[in-house]
């Protein structure tokens, strides 16, 4: 992956058999975006789940960074799974190193309403000192 290109990633994985051709649905999602300052190598992780059953299961997705891409900010798609409510939790954590270091700022959002029909933006600002 070449420094500067954009990053979509989908935090989908709704579909829970093979035959299915459904597919999430495309018209209920966050869009959030990620900017880490402060750290010039490391991994953005963003984790959603369901609001309303905090104990469910949860979604995570990482991508890891170099001195390259220090300052850009970074796209995430989050589709709502279908057993899920409107309300989705988001967390976004810096990791520095890679994606097994240790996580040195988090930002979240506990209560994110995404009702049908919508594309919901959400940034987050991840400073490390």
């Amino acid at each position: 992956m070449r420094p500067g290109s954009r990053v979509v990633i989908a935090l989908a994985a709704t579909l829970t058999a093979a035959s299915c051709t459904c597919g999430p649905p495309r018209d209920v999602a966050v869009k959030v975006e990620v900017r880490v300052t402060g750290l010039s190598r490391g991994c953005i992780e963003v984790t959603a789940g369901d609001a309303k059953a905090p104990t469910a299961e949860t979604v995570s997705t990482a991508v890891a960074f170099d001195p390259g891409s220090a300052g850009r900010t970074w796209s995430f798609a989050v589709f709502r799974k279908p057993e899920w409510s409107t309300a989705l939790a988001l967390t976004a954590r810096a990791h520095e190193l890679d994606c097994k270091g240790a996580v040195v700022a988090t930002s979240g959002d506990p209560d994110v309403d995404v009702p049908a029909g919508t594309i919901v933006p959400r940034s987050f600002l991840l400073g490390v000192a």
